[in-house]
């Protein structure tokens, strides 16, 4: 009984349009959860990981990579004869660099911010242009995407279009401005109108007939030799508007792609999987950069000690591998930022 209590709204509901909608939605709302649940757990691996110490070989060769400059200043003083000069620390380096970096990170923070508003902004107006069918409104005018080649080219057999050049192509974006009160298209005008089962047509206003009470429209695409039946003797209530000049193919073809299933799919998709990725990023990146503070600890206690001692920087202490890898990563490491001083300091003055 309730089945059949519900088939009537079932048979209402069921257009194409609504049922490729939900189609659409149930996609993004599947594709959210796989790639939501995919995230979370290779995060809170990677998290696990942290925590357990396993990643400290590869958070140390990121300290290496990403603070030269201070294990430059270091060898620098471990290559001195006195050594009498203190050991900055990471907490002062990384106050000099984060001054001099400042600017830099509030810039990219802006364009960060910029890209999650454009996208934010395109998922907008591909669910407002899908909602307002084949005409919709963006910024107070109205524009539709033509669907047809009808209006592309000149057909010989209109003789009319002699000295008409205003073709549009298919799936070119153009503005319609609607026909006021008391105001009607003029002969030739490229004019928007309601045809068979209230499809939007974009064609020319080729004849109007005058001698009824209200006057009749016939219209016909440039490209066409004749007019269909559901062109000829339009009433002014089913005339939209007139085309007003502006055309731009690129935005139409963009716009044809948003307001479709795949497009609304990609474009939601996409603003989901980098929406996870980057606040899942930033709580990891939280955890790293616990245990980055850690190993600075642990890093400026073994430098002061070797420094104190009159010993050789110990780099093969934050080298992964075995003895002979970390000797020889240790000899490449120190001939890089030996050249880097040299570069620096440049020639020598005889």
């Amino acid at each position: 009984m309730e089945l059949l209590f519900w088939l009537p709204l079932l048979d209402r509901a069921a257009t194409v349009e609504t049922i490729s909608l939900a189609v659409s939605l149930t996609v993004i709302i599947l594709m959210a959860l796989a790639f939501g649940g995919l995230f979370v757990l290779y995060f809170r691996y990677l998290g696990r990981c942290v925590d357990h110490t396993l990643e400290d070989e590869s958070i140390s060769k990121e300290i290496l990579k990403e603070d030269r400059g201070y294990f430059k200043k270091i060898k620098a003083l471990f290559d001195s004869k006195d050594r009498k000069e203190p050991l900055p620390s990471f907490e002062e380096y990384h106050k000099e660099k984060d001054r001099r970096t400042k600017g830099f990170k509030v810039f990219a923070n802006v364009c960060l911010g910029i890209f999650y508003l454009c996208f934010v902004a395109l998922m907008g107006a591909a669910i407002h242009i899908r909602l307002s069918g084949e005409l919709f409104n963006l910024g107070g005018s109205y524009y539709l995407v033509i669907q047809t080649p009808s209006m592309e080219e000149k057909n010989p057999f209109n003789g009319y279009l002699k000295d008409l050049n205003n073709q549009l192509d298919a799936y070119t974006l153009i503005g319609i401005k609607p026909l006021e009160e008391g105001v009607s298209p003029e002969l030739y005008d490229i004019c928007a109108f309601y045809g068979e089962d209230d499809k939007i047509i974009v064609h020319r206003l080729i004849e109007i007939d005058t001698s009824g009470e209200k006057p009749l429209y016939t219209f016909r695409g440039d490209a066409n030799s004749a007019s269909g039946d559901y062109e000829k003797k339009i009433g002014i209530e089913k005339v939209i508007g007139v085309y007003d000049g502006y055309n731009n193919f690129g935005l139409g073809i963009a716009i044809n792609y948003l307001r479709s299933n795949i497009g609304i799919i990609t474009v939601a998709i996409a603003l989901i999987v980098v929406g996870f990725y980057d606040v899942l990023d930033i709580k990891l990146g939280k955890k790293i950069s616990g245990r980055k503070e850690y190993l600075y600890a642990e890093m400026e206690s073994s430098f002061t000690n070797a420094y104190e001692k009159g010993q050789p920087f110990p780099y093969y202490q934050y080298l992964p591998g075995g003895e002979k890898e970390r000797t020889e990563k240790l000899e490449h490491l120190g001939e890089d930022l030996d050249q880097e001083m040299k570069e620096e300091k440049g020639p020598k003055e005889d």
